[in-house]
């Protein structure tokens, strides 16, 4: 409802969404993430938040999502699965607590 309310009120907005999926690659509510991915469909991009580590991302990534891992998680384990998510992703990034070291 938010991303056609954004889009409704100024049509040329770039509108952002992002979930924060739990472990198994499921919504809060229990719901598989594609389910998640599709209600927001219409914004100009769709994201995976701070929910999940390396790991998880690496098990729920869907095609075409921009990707943050949990905050604290270490750089190098998101550093291999940044690697091996490339060419899937639209977007890799981190989150707050990630960094190089």
């Amino acid at each position: 409802e938010a991303v056609f309310a954004a889009k409704d009120a100024a049509p040329d907005l770039f509108v952002v969404a992002s979930l924060a999926p739990g472990r198994g690659g499921r919504l809060v509510s229990g719901a598989p993430l594609a389910d998640g991915v599709g209600r927001l469909g219409h914004a100009d991009a769709v994201g995976l938040n701070c929910g999940l580590g390396p790991d998880e991302v690496l098990e729920a990534a869907l095609p075409g999502l921009w990707l943050r891992p949990a905050a604290g998680t270490d750089g190098r384990a998101w550093l291999n699965a940044a690697r091996a998510l490339a060419g899937t992703s639209a977007a890799i990034g981190g989150c707050c607590g990630v960094s190089p070291e």
